[in-house]
């Protein structure tokens, strides 16, 4: 059985199979040159979702994909999404996220959904295409109404049951039109290593990744800063005033702030302090990771995902005062230092702790 092969291919050189063969098949959707599309007189592009914007059953749309939609959009081109999703929710929310409507109705490849979205744009079909990544729905129920069709590989190996059986069956299609096949090793060509790199950056957990860390690498400058600050620099009077607040814990509580006696006043208050530092940062890290890092926007779900996110919060709260405090008190070196390795090590066990604790529970979707 053949591999997928980007190109152009000639239809009137195929047989049978030309039912469901495209006019070009392309690695990725982006791959598709906006200046193409319009070259060639298209107003209206209908495009899949699964596998072809966003991965089967993803909530993440990657960057590639809202820059490519904003290309169609400046250049005027009308787009519409037709879905065979089961769904409908899902698919209200990602329409909304990427700023197009969609349409619903007799699955693909019946032509229904196609002479609607025609009637609903006021476009002949000469001036549509259908971007999809199945042959026996989005490229053969094109071909049926009339309108150019471009196949894109499946962007994950994930899929529906049903659509796995029909893979099957692509291949054995499609091993025939290759041969009608004029080779491109990719539409608008990227080189080895871009296209590597780019393939790496479109795994949602590897932007999600990326994302998390800026967003934590914000939180823990809030977080040092915080500590620093009301540490080192608060003054009450004369004295700091993390010194003064330190006295009264041992004075007050005496367990387990008494511990503290051999040590300088300001380091009782430590704990104090981080607590306050951690809930600002985690306030901030809430707010950016669920709206940009696992793009989660709106009311819906807010409150639990906010509970979720307050248990994973209150725990890596207790990790990090826990650690901070017990190597403030074990490690070698000056007062800021020893402070300085003992926040670098608790920073770090605790943002491994709360990527897992939020991408894993508290930011995790129903599908």
């Amino acid at each position: 059985m053949s591999e997928f092969r980007a190109g152009k291919v000639d239809r009137n050189k195929l047989g049978f199979s030309k039912h469901f063969a495209p006019i070009r098949s392309v690695n990725f959707v982006t791959d598709i040159m906006v200046e193409d599309l319009v070259s060639s007189g298209k107003k209206l592009v209908l495009v899949d979702v699964d596998n072809t914007l966003v991965g089967w059953k993803s909530h993440d749309i990657p960057e590639s994909t809202y820059g490519w939609l904003e290309g169609l959009k400046g250049a005027g081109l009308q787009i519409c999404i037709l879905s065979n999703t089961r769904r409908p929710a899902r698919l209200d929310r990602l329409a909304k996220d990427m700023g197009i409507p969609y349409l619903r109705g007799r699955f693909k490849p019946s032509r229904t959904m196609y002479r609607n979205a025609l009637q609903k744009f006021g476009v002949s079909r000469e001036e549509a295409v259908m971007i999809g990544d199945q042959l026996f729905t989005d490229i053969l129920g094109a071909n049926r109404t009339g309108i150019d069709a471009i196949w894109v590989k499946q962007m994950t190996s994930r899929d529906f049951i049903g659509t796995k059986v029909s893979r099957v069956g692509e291949r054995l299609v499609r091993r025939r039109f290759h041969k009608a096949m004029s080779d491109e090793a990719a539409i608008g060509d990227l080189g080895k290593a871009e296209v590597a790199a780019s393939r790496l950056w479109d795994r949602p957990a590897i932007r999600q990744f990326a994302k998390f860390l800026v967003v934590g690498g914000t939180s823990t400058v809030i977080d040092w800063g915080l500590t620093w600050i009301l540490k080192y620099h608060i003054h009450i009077g004369k004295n700091l005033m993390s010194e003064d607040l330190g006295l009264w814990l041992m004075n007050h509580i005496p367990w387990p702030f008494g511990l503290y006696s051999s040590k300088q006043p300001g380091d009782a208050a430590v704990p104090i302090i981080k607590g306050f530092s951690t809930v600002v940062a985690g306030f901030n890290s809430f707010i950016f990771n669920r709206r940009w890092t696992f793009k989660i926007r709106g009311k819906e779900n807010r409150r639990a995902h906010a509970n979720k996110f307050v248990v994973v919060t209150i725990i890596g709260l207790l990790l990090n005062m826990g650690i901070t405090s017990a190597l403030d008190q074990i490690l070698p070196g000056s007062d800021q230092h020893r402070l300085l390795f003992a926040m670098v090590i608790a920073t770090a066990t605790v943002t491994l702790w709360n990527f897992l604790g939020q991408k894993h529970w508290a930011f995790r979707e129903k599908h």
